[in-house]
């Protein structure tokens, strides 16, 4: 839930879909199932993380109540 001047309302359940369109990436699926390889893709830099808190109109100094995630999981070939 979502507290808005004082009125709890229900959030939404996916991201605004001109923010966050879910990109997929090609890869082989013997990469995709090689152990670390989520680790070796992942990569969210923290000017990034900036944009996405810009663009969905949240305040960079409230970050720590937030998470940036990927909405296409990296398991299933998601793109940063």
């Amino acid at each position: 839930m979502l507290l808005l001047a004082g009125v709890a309302t229900a959030a939404p359940v996916y991201p605004d879909p001109t923010l966050t369109p879910g990109a997929a990436i090609g890869v082989a699926m013997e990469r995709l199932c090689t152990p670390g390889y989520t680790a070796s893709v992942r990569n969210v830099s923290r000017e990034l993380k900036r944009l996405v808190f810009l663009r969905y109109g949240v305040d960079w100094t409230k970050r720590s109540l937030y998470e940036v995630d990927h909405f296409v999981p990296l398991e299933l070939s998601g793109a940063n």
